[in-house]
């Protein structure tokens, strides 16, 4: 059985972001967290360096590469958006004012003038806005992509539950890497391995509670007795 200990000693909105350059520039695992009532995750993922992984993601946001979900002001419950606009729908139906697709150059709808695009920028901006951003310092390779995913197949799981959808719905778009819901699966744990992961750290309280329950790998049993995985 391996532990993994996470310390969430990082935790700040995006227009902090500056003051924690030095905390940033390590190997690690971390969390995009959608300010609302209630607060959800929005994103996982790890890096070695992730504060120089997060300059890509801000990049290919704000240049269209990502999909951005324009969350309007008066929806507090990023889940609840989610579900109602994106789950289990076809990429025809939501590619409309509910995202910001990463079109390619041969689509219909592509144009260049979405590089200067007002809305566009603002879509983002406002995205960004509402996320916090918390780090746990992970240095080992393989502990990190074993957490991240751990930590992701668990908030599939658990939003799955609470939606009362099937998880495949919370993948994105099938082969669509600029298409992911929380989060892309990198490398999926070892047959047979088993985890145990405690959180730690001055932030834990601070973080969504389906994040801290994740306490170990394989997941227990749910109360229908089908596959905890």
């Amino acid at each position: 059985m391996s532990k993994i200990h996470l310390k969430w000693n990082l935790l700040a909105p995006f227009e902090e972001l500056d003051k924690h350059k030095d905390e940033l520039s390590v190997g690690g695992v971390y969390l995009w967290i959608f300010s609302g009532k209630p607060e959800r995750i929005a994103y996982i993922g790890e890096s070695m360096n992730v504060g120089e992984r997060h300059v890509s993601h801000f990049s290919f946001l704000i240049s269209g590469r990502y999909v951005v979900y324009p969350v309007p002001p008066e929806r507090e419950d990023y889940l609840s958006f989610i579900n109602d606009y994106i789950c289990g729908r076809d990429l025809k139906v939501i590619k409309s004012d509910k995202i910001i697709y990463p079109y390619g150059y041969t689509d219909e709808h592509f144009t260049f003038s979405r590089f200067v695009s007002k809305k566009q920028y603002q879509v983002c901006r406002d995205y960004l806005q509402r996320l916090k951003f918390a780090v746990a310092k992970i240095e080992d390779n393989d502990e990190r992509k074993s957490t991240e995913a751990i930590l992701l197949l668990g908030i599939r799981r658990a939003y799955a539950k609470e939606l009362k959808v099937d998880e495949k719905q919370l993948r994105g778009l099938s082969g669509r890497s600029d298409h992911t819901l929380f989060g892309r699966l990198s490398k999926y744990p070892k047959d047979n391995s088993t985890f145990t992961i405690s959180h730690e750290g001055i932030y834990k309280d601070k973080l969504p509670t389906e994040i801290t329950n994740i306490t170990e790998f394989p997941f227990p049993p749910v109360k229908d007795g089908t596959s905890s995985k």
